[in-house]
């Protein structure tokens, strides 16, 4: 689950276990579940989000989209293969999607 604040930042909570909440590592956890809000590192203020089952993206205020989390079959829309720490496909950290810019 995420939210998009006034001020461009976004947060979240539920289950991570894809990196769809940010690094694993950082995240305050019990049974890969947040037990605390999230904040989301963007490379950028938002001014829009969507979450998928396992997988995140962010519209951000420079027209970029960027993604983070499940990436089976490239749907993170990067045109090639991110992998975890523990080697599943996807991303703990925001990724810029390919072919898309001036997004409004």
């Amino acid at each position: 689950t995420l939210i998009l604040l006034s001020d461009g930042s976004v947060v979240g909570w539920g289950p991570f276990d894809w990196g769809e909440l940010g690094p694993i590592n950082a995240i305050p956890q019990n049974r890969s579940w947040a037990t605390a809000l999230v904040s989301i590192k963007l490379p950028g203020k938002a001014v829009d989000i969507a979450a998928g089952d396992a997988s995140s993206f962010a519209l951000l205020d420079d027209g970029t989209v960027v993604s983070w989390g499940k990436n089976l079959e490239q749907m993170l829309g990067t045109n090639s293969r991110v992998r975890l720490p523990d080697g599943k496909d996807g991303s703990e950290n925001p990724v810029k999607v390919s072919n898309l810019s001036d997004i409004v």
